[in-house]
């Protein structure tokens, strides 16, 4: 099979670019990656009709954006799948891939929009929730599915890095009690190209972001 010359247009903190280096890096495909500001819109509307990143650039002359699109394309076109084979399984794995944009909105609430301890605090609540829903979704023996390793556990990878600089309120752990979800938790930061999606700083990046932003979360940190 032959695989298209591969230019990946990111961010270094982006979750969205992170599941895109999963799949590259567990695919083994080459590829060359370039991380650009945010901040410059020229820029990125230059390179996107959307004006944000994943941007997958194809053999020079073609591009893809949005983040599942990339990684679809990417998984066809590789040997193996990172999509389970059996349609039920595969389906469920959508719908809770789905599911996990409601726990990146309130992410992206305390990142950029929860200014009071009392938004901030919902927003965990609403994290919270979904965990409770996922934990009953797994056995506890490994990933998602089990033993192997899915484009699931690379979307959920990076959701739970956030929560390896988040200062939780003593009252307000999403983790709590959730045993399975935390040996899931656990399994996912073990693994290389989940520590490879992002640079070796980016805690210290993260801070560095969020602070100037003046959230509640921000002054925790």
């Amino acid at each position: 099979m032959s695989i298209p010359v591969l230019e990946l247009i990111g961010h270094k903190l982006c979750p969205y670019v992170q599941r895109v280096v999963i799949l590259l890096q567990e695919k083994q495909l080459n590829y060359t990656r370039i991380d650009i500001d945010l901040a410059d819109k020229a820029k990125l509307r230059q390179l996107s009709v959307t004006a944000k990143v994943p941007l997958l650039l194809i053999d020079t002359d073609k591009s893809l954006f949005e983040s599942q699109v990339i990684c679809t394309y990417l998984d066809e076109i590789s040997v193996g799948s990172m999509l389970p084979e059996d349609p039920y399984e595969r389906a469920r794995q959508s719908a809770w891939m789905v599911l996990a944009n409601e726990v990146l909105h309130a992410i992206a609430n305390i990142i950029y929009r929860d200014k009071s301890f009392e938004k901030m605090t919902a927003s965990l609540k609403k994290i919270t929730v979904h965990f409770i829903l996922i934990e009953r979704q797994l056995d506890g023996s490994g990933y998602f599915s089990n033993a192997e390793f899915f484009l699931i556990d690379a979307l959920y990878a990076t959701i739970f890095r956030y929560f390896e600089v988040f200062v939780m309120p003593a009252s307000i752990d999403p983790f709590h009690n959730l045993t399975k979800l935390n040996r899931w938790r656990k399994l996912l930061a073990q693994r290389s190209s989940v520590q490879n999606a992002v640079p070796d700083n980016y805690a210290e990046l993260l801070i560095e972001f969020m602070r100037p932003k003046g959230m509640a979360m921000s002054q925790l940190l």
